[in-house]
């Protein structure tokens, strides 16, 4: 790695992640599986190799919790006539679980960034945190108390990750009341009787698909805010560091 690629990254006027990705593509994507091995030896080559991986890892999350908002909201069923062949209600319910598990892994996430970028080499722990922002607080102040908010709006989905975790399913009155259609064979004295049932269960199911996919898109835009605060706090050091290691090498 050479000062000028560093440089260019520097003088693009790029935000930080597509200039860290179009330096990483320079760098190693280009090249052949020996030689990103021979760049992964040097200092900076492995410092910038764990970086984006740190990055990639954070992206990847976010595709897939947009993933589960594109899954749900493809269970709006409009108009038309239910099918009971497939139980919408539990592929529902377990998309919408696997967006409070995909946002628990968004803390780590942020910290094990924050840590490789800093150089902190603190070990992925229970304690990681408060190692972290201990070490910070006295250099980085400011974006100690901006973690604060960040991890005080995370926490808000923590109790639900929490119950997953330990009983197994969301319960959700109206998730269970579609899932009741899906699951029984209901009796009813006339056509028109099941025609309204259905309807209801149809406009129940739409309000859930609504409701879900705007609770996603909301955290969705927060996560955008939050990797804007922490890549803003991350470039210059992260540039100094890179720096030094080419002036070393």
């Amino acid at each position: 790695m050479t000062k000028e690629e560093l440089n260019s990254m520097k003088s693009d006027d790029l935000p930080f992640i597509p200039a860290l990705n179009e330096l990483f593509v320079k760098i190693y994507a280009v090249k052949k599986a020996d030689e990103q091995a021979k760049i992964r030896k040097t200092t900076s080559g492995n410092y910038l190799w764990r970086v984006q991986s740190r990055i990639w890892d954070i992206k990847q999350n976010i595709d897939d919790i947009a993933l589960t908002e594109q899954l749900i909201a493809g269970h709006d069923p409009g108009f038309s006539k239910l099918d009971k062949t497939v139980n919408a209600a539990k592929l529902i319910r377990y998309d919408y679980e696997n967006f409070f598990l995909r946002m628990g892994k968004m803390r780590d996430l942020f910290l094990q960034l924050i840590n490789e970028v800093m150089i902190l080499n603190l070990k992925k722990a229970p304690n990681m945190e408060k190692k972290l922002l201990k070490m910070l607080s006295s250099t980085d102040p400011n974006f100690v108390k901006a973690w604060a908010d960040i991890a005080k709006d995370l926490d808000e989905l923590k109790p639900y990750r929490n119950h997953i975790a330990h009983n197994g399913f969301i319960e959700i009155p109206d998730l269970a009341l579609v899932n009741a259609f899906y699951t029984f064979d209901m009796k009813f004295e006339n056509r028109l009787e099941e025609y309204r049932h259905e309807f209801v269960i149809s406009d129940t199911q739409r309000e859930l698909v609504d409701k879900f996919s705007a609770v996603i898109r909301s955290h969705l835009a927060n996560i955008d805010q939050y990797l804007k605060l922490i890549y803003l706090f991350l470039y210059a050091p992260f540039i100094k560091n890179l720096d030094s290691m080419i002036e070393k090498k």
